[in-house]
């Protein structure tokens, strides 16, 4: 009895599922994580770990990448249509 114990059971599950997971239909690819997205208009605006904001048109165009920083940006925010500010 006491080797009985000692022996593992393995157990069959079978399970139907009843969503599919979801698909992204359009997607802006970066280097590394985004940590924060603010967008003006038709304007995105990325911080993100790269060490780098990146500027995209909502249609998908990368416009520019903006170099900088030594370290990850974590937030950033529009002051008006020509000026952002970003904090690492």
């Amino acid at each position: 009895k006491k080797d009985e114990l000692l022996l593992e059971s393995i157990i069959d599950i079978e399970y139907i599922e009843k969503f599919r997971a979801s698909e992204p239909e359009d997607a802006l690819m970066h280097d590394d994580w985004i940590s924060a997205c603010r967008t003006l208009g038709d304007t995105i605006l990325i911080a993100s770990y790269d060490t780098k904001v990146h500027l995209w048109k909502n249609q998908g165009e990368h416009i520019t990448s903006i170099r900088g920083h030594t370290g990850p940006i974590r937030s950033l925010v529009f002051i008006h249509s020509d000026l952002f500010v970003e904090n690492k």
